[in-house]
């Protein structure tokens, strides 16, 4: 996890006071540890160029990046969350010979005497950061920047998350960094999330919708998650439970910042994370993102539902049955089911699965005979898979983390060593680009032999990059006697 550091003036002195003409021209100086970006007043009225500089520069390098001068109580979380690591206090001085003060507020003009304001302003400075690396060790950093950004700060986090969302979605997470981990959606800005637009395009990319499905119903969000878990959904499935081939329908909650949960992904994050202040209204924004996911989403379906006041909006863009009272749509859907072949329970939930791998892995990662027994897969009569309601996630066992080895996804390749425990950062020769930490991966030796697997605790890029830190979580090895050793 990247830390933030705080310099003094006097060391920031000492690495200014040696840049040479031709870096302060080019706009950053490398040195030692550090990139240090220069000529930083250009930035406060074009802040996109900021956000453009460092992520060029994260691609390339791999030292801190140090932002002199700039920082404030409003905008540095922001900073550090699209990849500032160092920063010194120099802004608190600087405010304060203005006769400005910090405040809960913003920067307000200060009634003290000017030689009062710079301690308190140091002081605020420091709270902010100390608040900042506590929200951090929560899991919390994007909703605390969120919260304390100024105006400048906003547009950073906008155009980073817009312009850049294939760089900076690397770094946010595929599982909840904690339990109780939530995503606070009170802004515009969570419609942009990184992990929140990569649910959206995974959903457009990558998920295969039930095979056994043949008709689609669009159901209401509920304020409480997992969906079934609300007294929303649970009424809605007590008249539900009474279809006798409910596998041909495939039940998909229409929702803002997620656009689109299918049932079946109601546990994995951040559809079980997110909490949104419900008001009746949709704003454009929101209407253009569902449209969009659901004008893809609909092709293959022999018709399509949709139930609740909140979602007859729709109706405006698609040809579909709208419902206000559940009871009408179950009765219509009854007699629609007794003309379509019988899809069996066991037959369902192998669909289900297969979807949730498409989504997890991209692909279904199973060849052969398949059956799912409770939360498990078995393929060819061997555990395969099994499903977590903790993560919404396939864990892997042995006979699959073999298959994402052979296929050379979510694999982490190490060094030849005896591998005793968790694998470190140092340990990892390479990493396939799609690991994101929380995901689940192989293990393999320099001859692509399975060694172990487990969930990563870094992303690929950091698990290439750094020589330090916890990569892999490691959940079970090859035994020695094995026909991989």
């Amino acid at each position: 996890m990247r830390e933030i550091a705080i310099i003094g003036e006097d060391e920031a002195k000492e690495i200014l006071a040696g840049v040479p003409l031709e870096d302060r021209l080019r706009g950053y100086y490398i040195c030692n540890e550090y990139i240090v970006i220069l000529r930083v007043q250009r930035f406060l009225n074009n802040p996109k160029t900021l956000v453009d500089l460092i992520v060029n520069l994260k691609k390339q390098h791999n030292q801190k990046i140090y932002l002199p001068f700039l920082a404030n109580p409003y905008n540095i979380a922001t900073l550090h969350l699209i990849g500032v690591d160092v920063f010194d206090f120099s802004s608190a001085k600087y405010h304060a010979k203005l006769g400005k003060k910090y405040t809960v507020g913003g920067i307000t003009e200060a009634k003290d005497k000017k030689e009062n304001i710079y301690e308190e302003n140091l002081n605020f400075l420091r709270k902010t950061v100390e608040d900042l690396k506590e929200f951090k060790r929560k899991g919390l950093l994007r909703e605390f920047a969120e919260r304390t950004s100024d105006s400048w700060a906003r547009v950073l986090l906008r155009y980073a998350d817009i312009f850049h969302h294939n760089f900076y979605e690397i770094f946010y997470p595929v599982r909840a960094p904690q339990s109780g981990f939530k995503i606070y959606a009170d802004y515009i800005e969570s419609l942009y999330r990184p992990d929140v637009v990569r649910f959206r395009k995974r959903i457009a990319e990558r998920y295969l919708k039930p095979r056994c499905a043949k008709y689609l119903i669009l159901l209401p969000c509920s304020a409480k998650k997992p969906y079934e878990k609300s007294k929303t959904h649970r009424r809605i499935n007590k008249y539900l439970s009474s279809l006798k081939n409910a596998g041909i329908f495939h039940r998909v909650v229409v929702t803002s910042p997620l656009g689109l949960v299918p049932m079946e992904l109601q546990y994995t994050y951040p559809a079980a994370h997110y909490d949104l202040p419900v008001i009746g209204y949709w704003f454009r924004e929101e209407i253009d993102i569902i449209v969009e996911m659901l004008e893809r989403f609909t092709r293959g379906y022999a018709g399509t539902f949709a139930y609740g006041e909140d979602l007859e909006f729709l109706k405006n863009y698609f040809d579909l049955e709208h419902f206000t009272d559940i009871r009408d749509m179950v009765s219509h859907l009854k007699e629609i089911e007794k003309e379509e072949d019988f899809v069996d329970k066991k037959t369902k939930k192998l669909c289900d699965f297969e979807s949730i791998s498409s989504f997890q892995f991209g692909k279904i990662i199973w060849e052969g005979n398949a059956e799912v027994k409770g939360k498990s897969l078995f393929v060819e009569g061997e555990n395969y898979l099994n499903f977590s309601t903790e993560t919404g996630m396939l864990i892997l066992t042995e006979k699959s983390a073999e298959y994402l080895a052979k296929e050379r996804i979510y694999t982490v390749t190490m060094e030849d060593f005896d591998l005793t425990g968790d694998l470190f950062a140092a340990g990892v020769l390479d990493a396939s680009d799609d690991i994101r930490i929380g995901d689940e991966v192989a293990i393999v030796d320099s001859s692509e032999n399975l060694r172990a697997w487990g969930t990563a605790k870094m992303n690929y890029l950091d698990m290439r990059r750094s020589n330090r830190g916890l990569a892999v979580a490691v959940r079970h090895r090859v035994k020695r006697n094995s026909k991989h050793n």
